[in-house]
């Protein structure tokens, strides 16, 4: 696989800035880049924030690597705390278990426990699906400030999963209202026909909703008194790991 040469510079620019803020002509002396690349690549990292350059024209890390970090480490913490009551949940429901997180208007799998039913849900760990057409999306996306939703839901087309996806984007607005008043999140075969979910949102330090945790099951198994059942779990499961991680609420 070929190496991207302005990537490569570019976090070659970071590694050096990270041991001691320089100005551009230091760093393009020292790496032996061409000046006028230099700060080219300078220029785009302060735009993204991975960069700043201070009064004296010092170039030093941005913020946004901070933010970077942060995010990485909370993954991690959220991961470890996420598994264990993962494990626990899928053992109390007998039902499969997801752990997932938002992605632009996408939610991404990061962890399963399987059910040890022998009829379960199909699914895989990295797998994407729209946000809106899945309990842990719209648990997700219930919680996000409002301009930032506004934004998302631009830039997106609600397409149909299956009969039962929502696609219109006034009824998804009102569905997320109420999974903000009631603190949990339904899937009525939205993204999988015959397959019925519980979600509820799990919040950090912060109280921002960082993932989401799902029970998973086949509508044979689940009629309205087992999915209130299942509710109650799912809430209770990520209650937990949001103390875990500081959250509050």
């Amino acid at each position: 696989m070929r190496i991207v040469t302005a990537v490569d510079r570019a976090v070659d620019i970071l590694n050096l800035v990270a041991d001691e803020p320089r100005k551009v002509g230091a760093i393009s002396s020292h790496l032996g880049f061409p000046r006028n690349t230099t700060y080219e690549l300078i220029h785009t990292l302060v735009e993204r924030r991975l960069l700043s350059v201070d009064a004296d024209g010092r170039v030093k890390l941005g913020i946004r690597l901070f933010e970077l970090g942060s995010a990485y480490s909370s993954s991690v913490d959220l991961l470890t705390a996420a598994r264990h009551s993962g494990q626990a949940l899928r053992d109390r429901s007998g039902e499969t278990v997801h752990i997932a997180v938002l992605d632009g208007m996408d939610v991404i799998y990061m962890h399963k426990e399987d059910s040890p039913q022998v009829v379960r849900m199909a699914s895989a760990i990295g797998r994407r699906l729209p946000a809106y057409a899945t309990g842990v999306g719209k648990a997700l996306l219930a919680y996000l400030p409002a301009a930032d939703l506004e934004t998302r839901l631009r830039s997106t087309k609600l397409l149909a999963l299956t009969d039962h996806t929502i696609t219109d984007e006034r009824l998804l607005r009102a569905e997320l209202t109420r999974i903000r008043q009631q603190g949990f999140a339904t899937d009525d075969q939205e993204s999988s026909l015959d397959v019925v979910c519980a979600a509820a949102p799990i919040f950090d330090r912060s109280n921002e909703a960082v993932a989401a945790m799902s029970i998973s099951a086949p509508m044979s198994r689940c009629d309205a008194a087992r999915l209130q059942s299942l509710v109650k779990m799912v809430v209770d499961a990520c209650g937990t790991v949001s103390a875990e991680l500081g959250g509050s609420r």
